[in-house]
């Protein structure tokens, strides 16, 4: 792939991603469209379906991206003091989330995203629990960290509704 075109490529993604996200804080996913999605960012409807299979596939997409971007804003913060505690760092990592409320709680009933949405905000909480552990961690300790994320994930979805 020529640069010019890769660099193509990333710019509609970068569009339909914002474009999606400013969609979310402003309404419910179910009253967003492919068409509407297109327009604010836009691109052409062609142009969207080679990036994205449907527009939960892009939503899901677009909200893992935006947690993964308040995961790594709440690390940046947790490098700055080196020994930042779990409790300080996940509250963070929550006030952020708390932010973005809105996005969440437009995902809550949309299709496929909801799962993909969930499956990476317990890989990040589990990540950060096991950030914030002195050493390695073991097998173990990796599975009660994923499950411990997990009732928080479920926990912080309630919080937001």
């Amino acid at each position: 792939m020529a640069v010019g075109t890769t660099e193509r490529v990333a710019q509609s993604r970068r569009a339909l991603t914002g474009a999606v996200i400013d969609l979310l804080r402003a309404e419910p996913a179910g009253r967003i469209t492919i068409t509407e999605v297109c327009r604010r960012a836009d691109v052409t409807r062609p142009t969207f379906y080679q990036h994205y299979a449907s527009l939960d596939d892009l939503i899901g997409r677009a909200v893992a991206e935006r947690l993964r971007e308040h995961q790594q804003a709440a690390l940046a913060l947790d490098a700055d003091v080196p020994d930042a505690d779990l409790q300080a760092s996940i509250g963070r990592f929550l006030d952020r989330i708390w932010g973005d409320r809105n996005l969440v709680r437009a995902l809550r009933n949309t299709g496929t995203a909801p799962a993909i949405t969930h499956r990476a905000s317990v890989d990040m909480l589990a990540e950060r629990i096991l950030a914030r552990l002195p050493g390695p961690p073991a097998a173990q300790t990796r599975l009660r960290a994923r499950f411990a994320a997990a009732g928080i994930t479920e926990l912080l979805a309630d919080w937001l509704d």
